[in-house]
């Protein structure tokens, strides 16, 4: 497979985060099946996760870099909180995916928006 742009990655970072229900998307018009679980996600139903990440994240990435968690290759997109969330300070989101897109996840560790400043 293909490596993506760096344009490339943010946008299919982006679509993964509002189908995946992070952002202020109304539930209702989230279609993907099945939902990415986190791995510290309560297991539910689908309403009740979708209710707990609803509106937590910004729907543009501010950041993006060559690499993954690891040193392992591909690239990792960064996502502010919304106000609405409970995260403070200088966190971020980050989904991570394989060079050519595959194997996309939202990290479980939050990031540090000052990693991905001036990136993208």
């Amino acid at each position: 497979m293909e490596a993506l742009t760096q344009r490339a990655a943010v946008a299919l970072a982006e679509q993964f985060v509002a189908e995946s229900g992070y952002t202020a998307l109304p539930p209702e018009q989230i279609t993907k099946t099945p939902l990415y679980l986190e791995p510290f996600e309560p297991s539910g139903t689908r309403s009740q996760v979708l209710q707990q990440r609803h509106n937590t994240l910004q729907p543009k990435a501010i950041g993006a870099r060559v690499g993954r968690r690891g040193g392992q290759t591909g690239w990792s997109v960064a996502f502010a909180y919304t106000s609405s969330s409970l995260a403070k300070g200088d966190s971020c989101r980050v989904v991570t995916m394989d060079e050519d897109g595959a194997n996309m996840r939202i990290e479980r560790d939050q990031g540090d928006r000052s990693y991905f400043a001036g990136f993208y």
